[in-house]
């Protein structure tokens, strides 16, 4: 093949000249076509990264709202609840002066207590206890910030997190972030707890002041109840000896008394006998006086006794005559209740008579209906096998010409006066034209909305409409 080339030169068949401007052209437009293509692909890149920032922005923006309105809702809250304290405390007068003792005490010997630590604890602490776990306090406080604005069940809450956080602190590697993070929980934890114990002891601390003050109180209760007793007893004690002086006067006075009695009987015996007859004397007059006087009084009581007597039984014969009179009263109301019982009972059952008779009439009237409507045709099974007359008609035509002849000139298409007269519109009209009503706008009003025995067909109705003359 090579020496084939040689001998036939570069003009072989197998190989063609190659045209390099037209190469160098179609190289110049795909390289351009590229770069076209590849801008457009960049274009397309920036608009899905600037998307997802939006998105994303968004996702933070909903956040950040969220954590505005809890705050704000905090705010309102902490602004209530100092209100309240200091409405509380400006209203109790309760222990007033011991509080603000206590107060005093306690402000001055936590100012002390403060000095004491920030001289000697503090630095030590510090050395111990880093606040910012090893951070700037601006970049800690960041990303406290934006830790509490994330809550936990937020969706895709930690890829926000740390894009945020990779936001507003560049500086700081992920792992740096994952770090401060575990130590921020650590710390937040740690203090929640100890929050805890603050409340519990400040609960504590309430506790114990109430039953300091229950305990005051019963004390103070008790103490006036014994300075009561106190001075009671002291006023009974005086009333005792009060009395005690005034029984031993009247013991005094009661055995000088004695005695001066005992000197007066001696005398008055001696009186006595000499007055003895005069008194003998005296009482057999005042025992005839005395006899005389109870005679008296008794007939007196006997005449009361009388008086009473008779006007009990003037009262008996009054009463005797009342109930006489009531027992007519009574017996007369008796009868006339009887009278309209048995009025009573005599409208019920004549009711009741006329309730049987109408539903006896009923009764016929249905009878009659039913005997109107009651099938009187023979059973004969066979005649559904039988001829028709209007096929006997049509197929023997000439055994009709006899009934033919019987029947009228015309056929007249029209109601008997059977019919007419069972028609309840009819017997309608002449009990009007009876009372003499058929006249009158009440019958015309009737008449129009009776109905007919049977509806008319759907091709039967009309719609023209009578008026009145």
């Amino acid at each position: 093949g090579l020496v084939q080339r040689i001998t036939d030169g570069l003009g072989s068949n197998k190989y063609k000249p190659v045209d390099y401007d037209r190469l160098k052209a179609m190289v110049s437009e795909k390289r351009f076509g590229s770069i076209k293509t590849s801008m457009k692909v960049a274009k397309i890149e920036q608009k899905s990264q600037q998307h997802k920032e939006n998105s994303i922005l968004k996702q933070h923006q909903l956040v950040w709202q969220k954590e505005f309105l809890r705050l704000q809702h905090l705010r309102k809250k902490a602004d209530a609840d100092v209100e309240n304290h200091m409405r509380n405390n400006r209203d109790s007068d309760i222990c007033n002066q011991i509080y603000k003792d206590f107060d005093y005490c306690d402000a001055g010997l936590s100012a002390d207590f403060d000095a004491f630590k920030k001289a000697t604890a503090d630095p030590v602490w510090n050395l111990s206890h880093d606040e910012c776990g090893n951070w700037d306090p601006e970049d800690h406080f960041q990303f406290v910030a934006i830790h509490d604005q994330y809550p936990r069940e937020l969706p895709n809450r930690r890829a926000l997190l740390f894009d945020r956080l990779k936001r507003h602190l560049p500086r700081r590697s992920r792992s740096s972030l994952c770090n401060h993070e575990d130590w921020w929980m650590d710390y937040k934890y740690y203090y929640e707890r100890l929050k805890g114990i603050y409340v519990d002891w400040a609960r504590d601390r309430r506790e114990l002041l109430s039953k300091v003050q229950m305990v005051f109180s019963e004390a103070a209760v008790a103490q006036e109840l014994e300075d009561v007793r106190r001075e009671y007893y002291h006023r009974q004690k005086l009333l005792c000896e009060v009395l005690y002086e005034k029984v031993r006067q009247w013991r005094e006075q009661k055995m000088e008394a004695l005695q001066l009695e005992l000197q007066l009987n001696e005398e008055r015996r001696q009186i006595a006998q000499e007055r003895e007859a005069q008194e003998k004397e005296a009482e057999q007059k005042k025992r005839s006086k005395e006899k005389q006087q109870i005679e008296d009084f008794k007939q007196g009581l006997n005449r009361k006794r009388l008086e009473r007597e008779e006007a009990a039984e003037q009262r008996l014969k009054e009463l005797k005559k009342l109930m006489a009179e009531q027992a007519v009263h009574d017996k007369e109301r008796i009868l006339f209740r009887e009278k309209q019982l048995t009025e009573k009972l005599e409208e019920r059952k004549r009711k009741e008579e006329e309730k049987e008779k109408e539903s006896e009439e009923l009764e016929a009237r249905l009878e009659a209906l039913r005997e109107q409507v009651r099938v009187i045709a023979e059973s004969d099974p066979s005649r559904t096998q039988q001829p028709t007359k209007a096929w006997d008609a049509h197929v023997h035509p000439e055994d009709d010409e006899e009934t033919a002849l019987m029947e009228p000139l015309f056929k007249m298409h029209t109601y008997t006066s059977k019919q007419i007269t069972s028609d309840h519109r009819v017997k309608l009209e002449s009990r009007l034209r009876e009372a003499g009503l058929h006249n009158t706008d009440y019958a015309r009003r009737v008449i129009r909305g009776a109905t007919p025995p049977t509806m008319p067909r759907r091709d039967q109705f009309h719609t023209f409409k009578f008026k009145d003359q």
